[in-house]
């Protein structure tokens, strides 16, 4: 997107003297979520060094013995307890093969199905579990949105009016999301009209940032937007009114010649959108 630096009017957003990491922005989330859910306990008769979430059954808490067997009355999802007819239902069995929880036996998937979380030492375990059940949930997510989205989208004219006068300028735009191609057109459409590709000379769908940003090998695919798949057919040229899927920044920049401080590429997360864009390609980059 080719478009003057950053106003002062956005610098406000921006953190002086504070390197963002992955390690300050974890420890930060860590934080403010103990805080807002600091009441939020497990009952006080669950013993928490025999807590395991199940990854596989989207369970919460289970609690087993050193037999591996499950105490019933002490499976949670989420914060609801389970029954222990629906315990039974979904197990089979109170015992667990020690496969089932370690994932070491040669005739299986060799994944454990279970993370034990007793410690400080399962934090970023509890992340990767959160990080997971956020990833499965997006399709259930882009379903509720476009089956209600005026309730979660509002037509915003002034935007409509900031791209015409951005096209009217001469300044070539483009967006790169990893959302699929139905969920986003809802959106746009209820944001800015059923013509809104006409602003964007390149659209880039289930772009799987940021490897979009650092993996060089992947092409980009024309999107049939009629049946949602994408053809095999090498793509040579972007062109504009037409959608295309995953690719590479290094191959968008080669195709349409946009590079380094020429193009300013506003997005919502710091790691997925902004810093590999600044720190490989030296884009400017600002918040969305």
């Amino acid at each position: 997107m080719f478009i003057r630096p950053l106003s002062r009017s956005l610098r406000k957003y921006l953190v002086p003297q504070r390197p963002f990491t992955s390690a300050s922005f974890y420890d930060d989330l860590y934080e403010k979520t103990k805080l807002k859910y600091k009441s939020k306990k497990l009952p006080k008769d669950v013993n928490l060094r025999g807590v395991f979430a199940c990854n596989e059954l989207d369970l919460g808490e289970v609690e087993l013995d050193s037999f591996l067997q499950i105490q019933l009355g002490t499976v949670y999802r989420g914060l609801t307890p389970l029954s222990d007819a629906e315990v039974l239902r979904i197990y089979k069995n109170r015992i667990l093969s020690i496969a089932y929880v370690e994932g070491n036996s040669k005739l299986t998937d060799s994944r454990p199905k279970m993370m034990q979380l007793a410690d400080l030492f399962s934090v970023p375990e509890m992340c990767l579990l959160c990080n997971n059940s956020i990833r499965v949930s997006h399709g259930l997510m882009h379903g509720i949105v476009m089956k209600n989205v005026h309730e979660y989208v509002e037509q915003n004219k002034e935007l409509i009016t900031f791209f015409e006068r951005l096209t009217a300028a001469g300044k070539k735009l483009f967006l790169v999301t990893n959302s699929p191609f139905q969920f986003v057109n809802t959106g746009m459409k209820a944001l800015i009209g059923s013509e809104w590709k006409d602003f964007f000379d390149v659209v880039i769908v289930q772009a799987r940032k940021p490897r979009f940003f650092t993996e060089t090998t992947r092409p980009f695919r024309l999107l049939d937007e009629k049946t949602g798949t994408h053809l095999w057919d090498r793509v040579s040229r972007l062109e504009k009114g037409r959608v295309y899927y995953e690719g590479t920044v290094k191959q968008l920049q080669e195709l349409k010649g946009w590079n380094g401080h020429q193009v300013l590429y506003s997005g919502d997360h710091p790691y997925s959108d902004l810093a590999d864009v600044t720190l490989e390609h030296g884009w400017r980059t600002g918040p969305s």
